[in-house]
């Protein structure tokens, strides 16, 4: 383990980070980091968890953490990371939660992450993400935590919250979101969290869902 946590440590994450074969923890959050992540970081085959929250990384994500086949917990949050989500993170199966909110990353949710089945937290939040929710998400069926807020999203939202039925927790709040609210929602019998305010939904509220 690699733990550099609430300290303060500056600077970049050196490329030589790769060599470290074995390690299964980067741990290098709320500290004052700076920079990209470099792509090298895929060389650290074993790593099973990288929090490097609460930094001042830039760049974009790099697409070689799809090499990262053992990662299960992904916390990007709160840096100043821009570009697009890698649509390769969807080869990390392993992946339990993914944490990219409060940065500037744009574009569209990669459909590719409806391959993570055992991911139980997507958080994307604060970010300026555009186009709608890939209906894929839908087989992520261990998903318990899903945050869109505060992006850009628009269209219908299409996904089959029935196969999501361990979701307790939904924000879509504040995009450009359209359409009626699924009729599906009301078949998520654990949710006790559901905020989509602040977009553009017509007709009425499903049954049996609250928010």
């Amino acid at each position: 383990m690699l733990g550099l946590a609430e300290t303060g440590i500056s600077g970049e994450l050196p490329s030589s980070i790769g060599f470290l074969k074995k390690i299964q923890t980067i741990a290098i959050y709320t500290a004052n980091l700076s920079g990209p992540i470099p792509e090298e970081i895929a060389g650290c085959i074993e790593l099973r968890n990288l929090y490097l929250y609460q930094n001042s990384l830039s760049g974009s994500i790099p697409p070689q953490l799809g090499k990262l086949r053992n990662l299960q917990n992904l916390l990007l949050w709160q840096n100043n990371l821009v570009g697009s989500i890698p649509p390769e993170l969807g080869s990390c199966s392993e992946l339990t939660v993914v944490d990219l909110s409060v940065n500037f990353l744009t574009g569209r949710i990669p459909p590719s992450l409806g391959n993570l089945t055992v991911l139980e937290e997507l958080q994307l939040s604060s970010n300026r993400l555009t186009g709608s929710i890939p209906p894929e998400i839908s087989a992520c069926a261990a998903l318990t935590d899903l945050e869109l807020d505060n992006n850009q999203l628009s269209g219908e939202i299409q996904l089959d919250f029935s196969k999501l039925g361990g979701l307790t927790l939904f924000f879509a709040w504040q995009n450009r979101l359209t359409g009626r609210i699924p009729e599906s929602l009301s078949q998520c019998q654990n949710l006790q969290l559901v905020d989509l305010s602040y977009n553009g939904f017509s007709g009425e509220i499903p049954g049996g869902s609250s928010g």
